[in-house]
């Protein structure tokens, strides 16, 4: 499910954005940002980036494109935490991702496959690394040079 309306104004008002095609990359599904003239987008190259109204636009008008995502920087101090397999079959959440989710108590929306989800806070990352395995979960934390593909399918509890 797509919510745009749903996606938060200061993640709308950043000229950050880009669609995105999945496509199969090594044997994996993966999410490829691009450029709206069809040129592959960059995580590091503000010149590849649009508005998210012209994102939109794109991905609601042309074939071919399977969402729209935002770049991730330093300088705008947003931080994607990403929730794999946090989700129970009848769709409610399970406890070890509740517990996370509430603890940050920000935007929080599920992921384009419907098992995961996504929240997004101001803050900064804490050290180098991007993905934890220690925890009982997987957990992956991104603040900078990756895109974050947003559903806008919010989650309330």
């Amino acid at each position: 499910m797509f919510s745009p309306e749903s996606i938060p104004f200061e993640l709308k008002a950043l000229d950050q954005w880009c669609v995105y095609r999945l496509e199969e990359i090594n044997g994996q599904r993966t999410k490829v940002p691009y450029q709206l003239n069809g040129q592959r987008a960059s995580s590091t190259d503000p010149k590849t980036w649009t508005s998210f109204n012209a994102a939109l636009a794109a991905y609601q008008d042309l074939e071919g494109y399977d969402g729209i995502c935002v770049m991730l920087t330093v300088e705008n101090g947003i931080v994607f935490i990403d929730l794999d397999d946090s989700m129970e079959d009848d769709g409610t959440i399970k406890p070890w991702a509740l517990e996370i989710v509430k603890n940050f108590n920000s935007y929080t929306e599920r992921s384009q496959s419907g098992r995961g989800l996504h929240i997004l806070i101001r803050a900064t990352k804490p050290g180098p690394r991007c993905r934890s395995s220690k925890y009982p979960h997987p957990i992956e934390i991104y603040s900078h040079f990756r895109q974050c593909c947003l559903t806008g399918d919010l989650v309330v509890f």
